[in-house]
C-alpha cells in the first residue's frame, strides 16, 4: 500500500508539474533549472545545489528552484537549509506542501533503513506537519 500511495503521489506531482498547476518557471531562470534537474537525476546533489543557488541569486522568489534547493540540501543531510528552502517554495506557492511532506517522507525512510530510528522520526514529524493525512501511514 505505502509503495502505490508514493507512486500515485510521484505521478500526480508530476502530473500537475507538466500541466503548470504548481506554475512553471519564469522563463528568465527556465534554462538553469535544466542543468540543475538533470544534475539532481544524476544524484550529484551537490553540483545541483551550486546551480539552483545561482538561479535564486538571479530570482530569489521562484518556488520551483527553492524546492528543488531544499531536495539537494536534504540529500546532503543539511536538514535547516532544506527546511528553510522548503519553507520559503511554500509561502510563495501552498502548492509544494505535499511535494515536500513527501520528500521529508522519503527521508525518514531512508534514515529507518540506516538504523537511525530518530532522525527518521524527526523527518516523519515534517512531513506530518505538511501533510496531516500521512499521519495515519507514518503514526
Amino acid at each position: 500500500m505505502t509503495t502505490i500511495r508514493r507512486a500515485l503521489a510521484t505521478a500526480a506531482f508530476i502530473a500537475l508539474m507538466a500541466a503548470g498547476g504548481l506554475a512553471a518557471e519564469p522563463s528568465a531562470t527556465r534554462p538553469a533549472l535544466d542543468p540543475a534537474q538533470t544534475l539532481m537525476q544524476e544524484g550529484r546533489w551537490s553540483e545541483a545545489g551550486r546551480a539552483l543557488d545561482a538561479t535564486l541569486a538571479a530570482d530569489g522568489e521562484d518556488h520551483n528552484a527553492l524546492f528543488r534547493r531544499g531536495v539537494c540540501a536534504l540529500k546532503l543531510g543539511d536538514l535547516a537549509t532544506a527546511e528553510s528552502h522548503f519553507q520559503r517554495a511554500i509561502r510563495i506557492n501552498p502548492g509544494f506542501n505535499d511535494p515536500v511532506a513527501q520528500e521529508w517522507r522519503e527521508a525518514g525512510l531512508k534514515a529507518l533503513k540506516e538504523g537511525v530510528p530518530d532522525r527518521g522520526a524527526a523527518m516523519f514529524s515534517k512531513a506530518i506537519y505538511h501533510n496531516p493525512d500521512l499521519a495515519r501511514e507514518l503514526g
